[in-house]
């Protein structure tokens, strides 16, 4: 718990850094996908289901936060991460940033880096297809490709 309640004072602290034109903005979407946990002696695959949020400073850079946890059949169950986007142009999306996963007893550090490019469906909503890497503590790897769905407001 008190993860979650750093991850939501990070947001806070940097409300309205940066803002300009259209933004700032809040961007909540819904992510599944396939994805393989690569360890030191043989490989899983998995799947994600998960929950982003991003806020947008400007049209470039945004801070977000990323629960999601991962198919019964793993070891690695939960992971939380504050990544660090920027929006190079188009929509296009490159992030990273630290994390944590846990399952039962076990916890690690790690570092997440990933790029998405999203389409917008009308209205608020959008479409965008993602793909992530998870460089973990122990020197284990997760791939995930997968698509969120999100409105932005």
């Amino acid at each position: 718990m008190p993860r979650i309640v750093l991850l939501f004072l990070t947001f806070f602290i940097c409300r309205g850094v940066l803002a300009s034109g259209d933004f700032p903005y809040h961007h909540l979407a819904i992510f599944a996908g396939p994805g393989v946990e690569e360890k030191k002696d043989h490989d899983e695959n998995t799947y994600a289901i998960g929950l982003e949020y991003e806020y947008r400073f400007n049209g470039v850079f945004g801070i977000g936060a990323i629960y999601e946890t991962l198919g019964k059949d793993t070891i690695r169950n939960e992971t939380v991460v504050v990544p660090l986007s920027v929006h190079p142009g188009g929509a296009w999306r490159l992030f990273a940033g630290p994390g944590y996963e846990w399952h039962d007893k076990k916890e690690k550090y790690l570092l997440r880096v990933g790029a998405g490019y999203s389409f917008e469906l009308g209205g608020h909503w959008s479409m965008a297809p993602e793909a992530y890497l998870d460089f973990i503590e122990n020197g284990d790897r997760t791939w995930v490709v997968g698509l969120a769905i999100g409105y932005h407001f």
